[in-house]
């Protein structure tokens, strides 16, 4: 009896043990699910609002999209609250037939990133995707605008803007509205600390889209932002002495100025992935016993019976 006790503790403690190993993997595996499947969903919309006739889009998509110009062309000159960007949305999409606050997606090739893009830089947002900051541009694009686009450095497993580092002066980025899909190219990487806000206000004549996200990884206290401007328009991309002159630039090799969270985040995934396969093998070892001792069981039982004096 003290035997068959011991016998399934030790099974309960490894099965809580598989179970603690494989929680990080399967929580990315999931957020990544919620992720896609919001972006699928965006897209379905997008697509059903290209197919639709003039007169529909203009009660719905088509009078959100004049909105959003006018409150750009409102804030060129009235960032004044831009000390406190963590908001909620200036525009109700429920109004337009949007059921949530996805107004768009973006797809970063070099990070091997597909994420949505949310109005409102609401704790809610921020864990379920890329959120658009307040009192910055609205995601069309257009001259004198700059959306400000903030993710975690990675939340519940989930990447978000974690391999924000991959990037580098030259690499596409496109974000997808409800109208268009708008290209981007990236121009400039600096490290900042969360008070400049001058960083990310709009630039006079460019159309940019800016990232942000926590530095160094799983520290927080500063701010990483890539700079990227419009490609496929008349106006020529800028240089990086033309974007604003704060923080430090990110120079790859220069240890003394930018210490790179890249090794750590590689140690960290090869930690989770490496317990996941662990405890599959833990189950997996589990499973071929219990399977081997029925087995047994039943030839054991078998033979007892065949081997039996007849009464």
């Amino acid at each position: 009896m003290v035997k068959k006790i011991l016998t399934v503790f030790l099974v309960l403690l490894l099965l809580a043990g598989s179970a603690a190993l494989l929680y990080p993997a399967a929580t990315q595996v999931f957020y990544e699910y919620q992720e896609q499947q919001a972006v699928e969903q965006f897209r379905t919309a997008a697509e059903q609002s290209a197919l639709s006739q003039p007169e529909e889009q203009d009660t719905s998509y088509q009078q959100l999209y004049r909105e959003m110009v006018e409150y750009n062309q409102t804030i060129q000159e009235q960032q004044t609250n831009l000390s406190d960007p963590w908001e909620e949305s200036a525009f109700d999409l429920t109004a337009f037939g949007l059921t949530d606050s996805v107004v768009g997606y973006l797809s970063i090739p070099a990070m091997d990133l597909e994420i949505p893009l949310y109005l409102g830089a609401t704790e809610e947002n921020m864990t379920k995707g890329a959120t658009v900051l307040g009192q910055t541009s609205m995601p069309i694009g257009g001259e004198n605008t700059n959306c400000v686009i903030a993710a975690h450095r990675g939340y519940q497993g989930t990447p978000m803007f974690r391999n924000i580092e991959r990037l580098q002066e030259g690499d596409t980025i496109t974000l997808t509205n409800l109208w268009e899909t708008l290209t981007y190219q990236v121009v400039k990487c600096i490290i900042i600390n969360p008070t400049d806000i001058d960083a990310v206000k709009i630039q006079p004549g460019q159309d940019l889209i800016t990232l942000v996200t926590c530095h160094p990884y799983r520290q927080n206290y500063q701010r990483y932002v890539v700079y990227c401007a419009r490609v496929g328009t008349d106006t020529p991309l800028p240089t990086a002495q033309q974007l604003p002159d704060v923080g430090t630039p990110v120079t790859p090799g220069d240890t003394q100025n930018y210490v790179s969270s890249q090794g750590d985040i590689f140690w960290e995934q090869v930690l989770s992935w490496g317990g996941a396969g662990l405890a599959l093998a833990i189950l997996t070892g589990l499973a071929v016993t219990g399977v081997v001792q029925l087995i047994r069981r039943r030839k054991r039982r078998r033979k007892a019976k065949n081997t039996a004096i007849p009464g």
